[in-house]
Protein backbone atom coordinates (compact mmCIF):
# COMPACT_ATOMS: atom_id res chain seq x y z
CA UNK A 1 0.00 0.00 0.00
CA UNK A 2 2.80 2.40 -0.76
CA UNK A 3 0.96 4.11 -3.53
CA UNK A 4 1.51 7.77 -3.95
CA UNK A 5 -1.42 10.12 -4.57
CA UNK A 6 -1.93 10.98 -8.18
CA UNK A 7 -0.74 14.39 -9.40
CA UNK A 8 2.14 14.69 -6.91
CA UNK A 9 5.75 13.99 -7.70
CA UNK A 10 8.27 12.49 -5.32
CA UNK A 11 9.85 15.87 -4.48
CA UNK A 12 6.54 17.27 -3.29
CA UNK A 13 5.91 14.17 -1.24
CA UNK A 14 9.30 14.53 0.49
CA UNK A 15 8.50 18.11 1.65
CA UNK A 16 5.97 18.26 4.48
CA UNK A 17 2.77 20.18 3.73
CA UNK A 18 3.55 22.94 6.30
CA UNK A 19 6.92 23.63 4.63
CA UNK A 20 5.25 23.87 1.21
CA UNK A 21 2.84 26.51 2.62
CA UNK A 22 5.72 28.49 4.13
CA UNK A 23 7.55 28.39 0.84
CA UNK A 24 4.50 29.67 -1.07
CA UNK A 25 3.95 32.39 1.55
CA UNK A 26 7.58 33.48 1.25
CA UNK A 27 7.28 33.74 -2.52
CA UNK A 28 4.04 35.73 -2.19
CA UNK A 29 5.67 38.16 0.25
CA UNK A 30 8.68 38.57 -2.05
CA UNK A 31 6.42 39.30 -5.04
CA UNK A 32 4.38 41.76 -2.98
CA UNK A 33 7.51 43.60 -1.83
CA UNK A 34 8.85 43.73 -5.38
CA UNK A 35 5.57 45.24 -6.62
CA UNK A 36 5.60 47.78 -3.78
CA UNK A 37 9.15 48.80 -4.70
CA UNK A 38 8.13 49.27 -8.34
CA UNK A 39 5.13 51.43 -7.39
CA UNK A 40 7.23 53.55 -5.03
CA UNK A 41 9.91 54.03 -7.67
CA UNK A 42 7.32 55.09 -10.24
CA UNK A 43 5.84 57.53 -7.71
CA UNK A 44 9.23 59.06 -6.88
CA UNK A 45 10.32 59.33 -10.51
CA UNK A 46 7.06 60.89 -11.64
CA UNK A 47 7.02 63.28 -8.68
CA UNK A 48 3.94 64.70 -7.06
CA UNK A 49 1.11 65.25 -9.47
CA UNK A 50 0.25 68.92 -9.00
CA UNK A 51 -2.92 68.54 -11.06
CA UNK A 52 -4.24 65.99 -8.57
CA UNK A 53 -3.81 68.35 -5.62
CA UNK A 54 -6.85 70.25 -4.40
CA UNK A 55 -7.02 73.92 -5.33
CA UNK A 56 -6.31 75.35 -1.88
CA UNK A 57 -5.21 78.77 -3.11
CA UNK A 58 -5.75 80.26 -6.53
CA UNK A 59 -4.89 83.41 -8.43
CA UNK A 60 -7.27 86.14 -7.32
CA UNK A 61 -7.80 84.82 -3.77
CA UNK A 62 -7.54 87.47 -1.06
CA UNK A 63 -5.07 86.35 1.60
CA UNK A 64 -4.98 89.68 3.47
CA UNK A 65 -7.35 88.56 6.25
CA UNK A 66 -5.33 85.36 6.87
CA UNK A 67 -4.49 85.34 10.60
CA UNK A 68 -0.81 84.76 11.32
CA UNK A 69 1.27 84.52 14.43
CA UNK A 70 4.58 86.19 13.72
CA UNK A 71 7.91 85.13 15.19
CA UNK A 72 7.81 88.10 17.59
CA UNK A 73 4.61 86.67 19.10
CA UNK A 74 2.09 89.10 17.61
CA UNK A 75 -1.04 87.79 15.92
CA UNK A 76 -2.32 89.83 13.00
CA UNK A 77 -3.68 89.39 9.47
CA UNK A 78 -1.27 89.24 6.55
CA UNK A 79 -1.98 92.83 5.37
CA UNK A 80 1.01 93.10 2.99
CA UNK A 81 0.70 96.81 1.92
CA UNK A 82 3.18 96.02 -0.91
CA UNK A 83 3.87 92.92 -3.04
CA UNK A 84 5.13 89.92 -1.06
CA UNK A 85 6.53 86.51 -1.72
CA UNK A 86 5.17 83.85 0.64
CA UNK A 87 7.18 80.67 1.19
CA UNK A 88 4.73 78.08 2.44
CA UNK A 89 6.54 75.26 4.23
CA UNK A 90 6.13 72.56 6.86
CA UNK A 91 9.20 71.56 8.92
CA UNK A 92 7.83 67.99 9.13
CA UNK A 93 7.23 67.62 5.39
CA UNK A 94 9.68 65.50 3.39
CA UNK A 95 8.94 67.57 0.28
CA UNK A 96 9.79 70.78 2.15
CA UNK A 97 13.09 69.23 3.24
CA UNK A 98 13.90 68.47 -0.41
CA UNK A 99 13.19 72.04 -1.54
CA UNK A 100 14.71 73.82 1.49
CA UNK A 101 18.28 73.87 0.10
CA UNK A 102 17.02 75.42 -3.14
CA UNK A 103 15.24 78.14 -1.15
CA UNK A 104 18.35 78.70 1.00
CA UNK A 105 20.52 79.10 -2.07
CA UNK A 106 18.07 81.42 -3.81
CA UNK A 107 17.63 83.62 -0.74
CA UNK A 108 21.42 83.81 -0.22
CA UNK A 109 22.00 84.76 -3.88
CA UNK A 110 20.58 88.25 -3.39
CA UNK A 111 17.85 87.74 -5.99
CA UNK A 112 15.27 88.46 -3.29
CA UNK A 113 16.60 91.98 -2.85
CA UNK A 114 13.74 94.42 -3.14
CA UNK A 115 11.16 91.79 -2.26
CA UNK A 116 9.43 91.27 1.04
CA UNK A 117 9.58 87.56 1.78
CA UNK A 118 7.60 85.84 4.51
CA UNK A 119 7.93 82.14 5.37
CA UNK A 120 4.63 80.68 6.62
CA UNK A 121 4.12 77.27 8.23
CA UNK A 122 1.25 75.35 9.82
CA UNK A 123 3.62 74.47 12.68
CA UNK A 124 3.87 76.46 15.91
CA UNK A 125 5.73 79.67 15.18
CA UNK A 126 8.70 78.76 17.41
CA UNK A 127 9.21 75.49 15.51
CA UNK A 128 8.80 77.27 12.17
CA UNK A 129 11.25 80.04 13.14
CA UNK A 130 13.85 77.54 14.34
CA UNK A 131 13.55 75.57 11.09
CA UNK A 132 13.92 78.76 9.02
CA UNK A 133 17.00 79.80 11.02
CA UNK A 134 18.55 76.34 10.57
CA UNK A 135 17.98 76.67 6.82
CA UNK A 136 19.49 80.19 6.89
CA UNK A 137 16.33 81.79 5.58
CA UNK A 138 16.85 85.29 6.95
CA UNK A 139 13.25 86.33 6.34
CA UNK A 140 10.18 86.95 8.48
CA UNK A 141 8.51 83.82 9.79
CA UNK A 142 4.88 83.24 10.75
CA UNK A 143 2.53 80.40 11.54
CA UNK A 144 -1.00 80.19 10.20
CA UNK A 145 -3.45 80.56 13.05
CA UNK A 146 -6.87 78.94 13.10
CA UNK A 147 -10.03 81.02 13.09
CA UNK A 148 -13.73 80.32 13.59
CA UNK A 149 -14.13 79.77 9.86
CA UNK A 150 -10.94 77.71 9.55
CA UNK A 151 -10.04 76.13 12.91
CA UNK A 152 -7.20 74.06 11.35
CA UNK A 153 -5.43 77.11 9.97
CA UNK A 154 -5.62 78.68 6.55
CA UNK A 155 -5.84 76.30 3.56
CA UNK A 156 -2.76 77.95 2.03
CA UNK A 157 -0.60 75.96 4.49
CA UNK A 158 -2.07 72.59 3.52
CA UNK A 159 0.11 72.28 0.41
CA UNK A 160 3.84 72.43 1.03
CA UNK A 161 6.30 73.44 -0.16
CA UNK A 162 4.49 76.14 -2.09
CA UNK A 163 5.33 79.65 -3.23
CA UNK A 164 2.67 82.35 -3.39
CA UNK A 165 3.08 85.87 -4.75
CA UNK A 166 0.59 88.45 -3.49
CA UNK A 167 0.07 92.04 -4.57
CA UNK A 168 -0.15 95.05 -2.24
CA UNK A 169 -3.80 94.30 -1.48
CA UNK A 170 -3.08 90.67 -0.54
CA UNK A 171 -4.51 89.11 -3.69
CA UNK A 172 -2.71 86.08 -5.12
CA UNK A 173 -1.08 86.95 -8.44
CA UNK A 174 0.86 83.69 -8.85
CA UNK A 175 1.25 80.40 -7.01
CA UNK A 176 3.33 77.33 -7.76
CA UNK A 177 5.26 74.43 -6.30
CA UNK A 178 8.19 75.48 -4.11
CA UNK A 179 10.68 74.28 -6.72
CA UNK A 180 9.51 77.19 -8.91
CA UNK A 181 10.54 79.87 -6.40
CA UNK A 182 12.76 81.86 -8.76
CA UNK A 183 10.14 81.84 -11.53
CA UNK A 184 7.38 83.13 -9.23
CA UNK A 185 9.70 85.72 -7.63
CA UNK A 186 10.84 87.09 -11.00
CA UNK A 187 7.25 87.43 -12.10
CA UNK A 188 6.49 89.37 -8.92
CA UNK A 189 9.54 91.60 -9.43
CA UNK A 190 8.49 92.27 -13.04
CA UNK A 191 5.02 93.47 -11.96
CA UNK A 192 6.28 96.05 -9.49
Amino acid sequence: MNERPQGRDETEMAIPRSKRRQSKTGVSVAIGLALLAVFQTVGIVSGRNEAALPDLVAVGDDLSPMPLQYDDGTVAPLDPQHPMLLLIFDPDCVHTRRVAPLWSSWLASGEAEGLTVLAIAPAPVAVAAEYARNQQWWVGVAAAVGSEEQPGGHPVTRRTPWVVAVDASGRVVREAHGAKLAEVAHELLDTR
